[in-house]
């Protein structure tokens, strides 16, 4: 099968363990020109013109796209990664699938996208090698 130039075939989903506001959203093609743009609610497009701008087609559209959702409160775009952060009030179940159908609708050929739920790794508690003294 033949890659098309603005055709992502996967998206990778990762949770945030410090903050279960944010996720991310990796994806196999590019996203955008620029390395990193920061974009905030109410998204005020005469103001982040610029920025839009730098991010390419694209970019632009996802993030246009994503401010839609009700919920989304910040998006950060780097070229092959978007980050999405809830509103406290809101709920993943209800924002998510908004979000990965605003991914695909970016892109060509949606209904050849995988997404891919991962999650991090546990972390685990250290314990100290030192006997407790009473």
């Amino acid at each position: 099968m033949k890659r098309r130039k603005n055709m992502v075939d996967r998206i990778r989903r990762t949770i945030d363990k410090k903050d279960l506001e944010v996720r991310n959203y990796g994806v196999t093609t590019d996203i955008s020109r620029s390395s990193f743009e920061k974009f905030n609610r109410p998204i005020e497009r005469e103001k982040s013109e610029y920025f839009l701008e730098k991010l390419g087609d694209v970019g632009r559209c996802l993030v246009m796209r994503l401010f839609a959702i009700p919920g989304v409160a910040h998006v950060y775009i780097r070229p092959y990664e978007v980050e999405v952060t809830k509103g406290r009030a809101f709920n993943w179940r209800e924002v998510e699938p908004a979000v990965i159908k605003a991914i695909k609708k970016v892109f060509e050929d949606t209904e050849q996208v995988e997404v891919e739920y991962g999650r991090p790794a546990p972390r685990r508690r250290r314990r100290s090698s030192k006997p407790l003294v009473t």
